[in-house]
């Protein structure tokens, strides 16, 4: 409660690994249905980044290290959507912010997506659901809870 916040980790750690063949381009947080194993503020960070073909994975190995040295929880989870439209996660996302969704349909749905699992915590089930939701801080809240 009094150390980290996962939004502004996730954006120095981008602004860090920013490079020519790998552009950091947009940063948003999702707003997820309150469970008990939530973090503080329920809310998950996606990023997105502009990739050079085939010259992305020197900054993927970078950001992984520094998530796993700088943060404050052992159920981190990370995900990677290396396509164009990540729409086809959309329903998974929406149902994130609507209800307790399991681990296991997580995983499920990342497979079924192409998406890559990064790192394993519990924060996968959030990992996955902002994916979707790059590059609309404006539709990734939960109008009202401001």
């Amino acid at each position: 409660k009094t150390v980290g916040a996962t939004w502004s980790l996730v954006h120095n750690i981008a602004q860090r690994v920013d490079r020519p063949e790998a552009r950091y381009i947009s940063h948003s947080l999702v707003q997820l249905f309150p469970v008990p194993t939530k973090t503080q503020n329920c809310v998950s960070t996606v990023v997105e980044f502009a990739c050079l073909p085939g010259r992305g994975e020197g900054m993927l190995g970078d950001f992984r290290a520094l998530l796993k040295k700088y943060t404050v929880s052992e159920q981190t989870g990370m995900a990677v959507f290396r396509d164009f439209d990540p729409s086809e996660l959309l329903p998974f996302g929406l149902r994130c912010k609507r209800e307790r969704v399991s681990y296991e349909d997580a995983v499920e749905v990342a497979r079924q997506a192409g998406v890559q699992i990064i790192m394993k915590g519990q924060g996968l089930i959030g990992a996955v659901a902002a994916l979707p939701f790059n590059a609309q801080p404006d539709t990734s809240i939960i109008p009202g809870t401001v």
